[in-house]
């Protein structure tokens, strides 16, 4: 409760945050809407969110129902009837009209508890590791938003770039057409340049298509998005190195390793709540009771108490509990493996995360650097060619890298930002973020 507490304060202060962008030769300012935005609005909205944290609320109340075995169990029962009867009274008279009523307060109290308490231990045990389910299935969401938002910026780049690309070729079509004219081109350089354009057109197509499957899928984890949203790319996510001393220990408080361990502690429980059931059950009843014969409401009532201890000993019960005793034990066991299957898995999971995040900024830096050089060299390329120093083929592979670079880029830099968040996600610390313009 206090993370997500937490984590509302600092994406509150990520909510919307103004971009310039260039237009027609002046500068506008437009609403983007935010990674942090998103990311809070997948924790308010998300319905598999929801549905895990109602499961997760009825856990709890199954637990707070168990408790309900140690208290005493109160019942009361009443009757009235009416009845007739020939008999005479001492007077004579016949007594026809009978009204025998009846009431009964009973309380019992249990007084082995073995099996009660383990039942109480396994369903505390079950309601934290439903609990950390909620947060596992938070990271999940947020790393899912994380990949579907930059996925957009990816495929909006992969549109920008190849409109950019189509243009040039368009332009560079019609020159070679009127190059041909003058008898200064030839056919294949106009050849090249429709080929180029119809690939270039059905890139465009494809990028198009991946943008609205993006964006669909963002739709799922967040909700519908704002009218006119616009999307920028954000801020990456500080990731300090981890003051644990292993990868074990920078794991302990992951919520799949937190739920794994609470699955393991019910396990335990529900083994040892099995064998309670080949020990005697004593219970303590005590009961009070009023009962009246009414003729003509002339007999009073009579009132009893009693008070029994009640032992039950299971004698036989042809082997049922010596098997659920050892079906038991070996889930425990089995779930004490798998936690440390998952353990190991998760320390594996975060040192290749970190290794990952280095890398992935050290190559969005290298295609960034390599995008401005490809910009640089393809307009060198235009210059070259219109004074004759370039063949037509030449210019228009430079601008096909041009493209490839501009999308190298921006996929690299989608690789960093997911390599970001995946570290945190790989400590469990994804729902504890700082704020992200």
């Amino acid at each position: 409760m206090v993370k997500h507490a937490c984590l509302g304060l600092a994406l509150a202060c990520a909510m919307v945050w103004p971009v310039q962008a260039e237009t027609g030769g002046y500068v506008s300012v437009t609403q983007v809407f935010s990674l942090g935005e998103a990311l809070q609005r997948a924790l308010n909205e998300n319905p598999a969110l929801r549905a895990t944290e109602e499961t997760a609320g009825a856990s709890r109340a199954v637990a707070r129902a168990r408790m309900g075995a140690f208290l005493p169990r109160v019942e009361a029962a009443g009757s009235w009837g009416v009845a007739t009867s020939d008999a005479r009274d001492s007077a004579g008279q016949r007594e026809k009209s009978l009204h025998p009523m009846a009431q009964t307060l009973t309380v019992v109290q249990p007084l082995t508890l073995a099996e009660e308490t383990a039942n109480v231990v396994a369903a505390r045990a079950s309601s934290k590791a439903f609990g950390a389910d909620v947060l596992a299935a938070r990271q999940n969401t947020l790393q899912n938003v994380v990949d579907a938002y930059t996925g957009i910026l990816v495929q909006k780049t992969a549109v920008s770039s190849t409109l950019s690309l189509i243009a040039a070729l368009q332009s560079q079509s019609k020159a070679a057409q009127a190059r041909f004219r003058t008898g200064e081109g030839t056919k294949t350089d106009m050849a090249q340049a429709n080929a180029r354009l119809t690939q270039a057109k059905a890139q465009l197509a494809e990028a198009e298509g991946q943008l609205a499957v993006r964006r669909q899928q963002l739709v799922g984890l967040v909700g519908a998005l704002p009218v006119g949203a616009e999307f920028a790319w954000p801020t990456l996510p500080t990731v300090a190195r981890s003051s644990s001393t292993t990868p074990e220990a920078a794991v302990a408080y992951h919520p799949q390793l937190v739920a794994a361990q609470a699955r393991a502690r019910s396990k335990r429980a529900e083994a040892f709540g099995a064998g309670t059931a080949a020990l005697p059950e004593i219970s303590a009843r005590l009961q009070a009771a009023r009962t009246e014969e009414q003729v003509n409401r002339t007999n009073g009532p009579t009132d009893t108490r009693s008070l029994t201890i009640q032992a039950t000993m299971p004698l036989f019960q042809g082997g049922q509990v010596f098997s659920a005793v050892q079906a038991a034990r070996a889930q425990a066991r089995s779930a004490e493996y798998e936690l440390q299957d998952l353990q190991n898995t998760l320390a594996a999971n975060l040192l290749a995360a970190e290794a990952n995040v280095s890398s992935a900024k050290l190559s969005a830096q290298a295609a960034e650097e390599s995008l401005q050089a490809q910009q640089t060299a393809t307009k060198g390329y235009r210059l070259e060619y219109k004074y004759g120093e370039r063949s037509f083929p030449d210019l228009l592979d430079a601008e096909r890298e041009l493209n490839t670079a501009t999308l190298q880029a921006a996929q690299a830099r989608q690789a960093a930002v997911r390599a970001a968040y995946g570290v945190l996600a790989a400590r469990g610390e994804l729902t504890q973020l700082p704020p992200q313009p």
